[in-house]
């Protein structure tokens, strides 16, 4: 796999190593071994849950669906934000499955229509405004 620049469609000077930015970088970081992203889970579900979250991770709803013991969950999310303990992957499997019961089983998305609806919306704005989503449509009916 090559890496081309989308702006003038020219493949990059490698160095004879073949990296293309080690130069740009400090040795200590180009060097190193390659690792994957990890994303902030313990951090996120440290702070407020969004609407979504609070509601899937709610008594009431832990309850309804039965995949969980409400009671513990609860516990383990309060000591979790409380930072008293790290309950991250128990916190996020239960999130997840609660999640894929409410799409897949329930047939409730309310929440990915919204965001949906509230990214589509101003990424069409955004393109309006710049003048790219007329452009766009008159080179698809070319």
């Amino acid at each position: 796999m090559s890496i081309i620049d989308l702006e003038t469609g020219d493949q990059p000077i490698a160095n004879e190593d073949g990296s293309i930015v080690a130069d740009c970088l400090p040795h200590e970081i180009a060097s190193r071994k390659k690792r994957g992203l990890q994303a902030p889970t313990t951090a996120w579900l440290r702070q407020p849950l969004p609407e979504f979250a609070a509601d899937l991770l709610s008594e009431s709803s832990l309850r309804r669906k039965g995949y969980f013991d409400a009671a513990g969950v609860r516990r383990l999310l309060a000591e979790h934000q409380s930072s008293r303990d790290t309950w991250t992957y128990e916190l996020f499997a239960a999130l997840s499955l609660q999640l894929r019961d409410e799409i897949f089983l329930q047939g409730n998305r309310p929440w990915a229509a919204q965001t949906a609806r509230t990214f589509c919306g101003s990424a069409i704005l955004d393109c309006q405004r710049q003048g790219h989503w007329e452009a766009s449509r008159r080179e698809e009916k070319a």
